[in-house]
């Protein structure tokens, strides 16, 4: 929110587990290894990046500068 990056929330708490874990399948994340809170950088259906088990804000940073997130308004 603080940089304006256009994003969509996504709450694994709102949904039943078969149909988080197709949308995992879906985008070719294992859920064996998934955990929150997460980052998936999808763009065209693509998925680009990601981080799971974000613990820092740095991270976070890194993520989006890596990515050059801040032109995806």
């Amino acid at each position: 929110d603080e940089e304006g990056i256009r994003y969509y929330n996504y709450n694994d708490i709102y949904v039943d587990k078969e149909e988080f874990n197709n949308f995992l399948k879906l985008i070719n994340i294992d859920s064996k290894l998934f955990g929150t809170p997460a980052i998936i950088y999808i763009k065209d259906g693509k998925m680009y990046g990601n981080l799971i088990n974000i613990d820092n804000k740095e991270i976070v940073e890194k993520f989006i500068e890596t990515y050059d997130l801040y032109t995806v308004k």
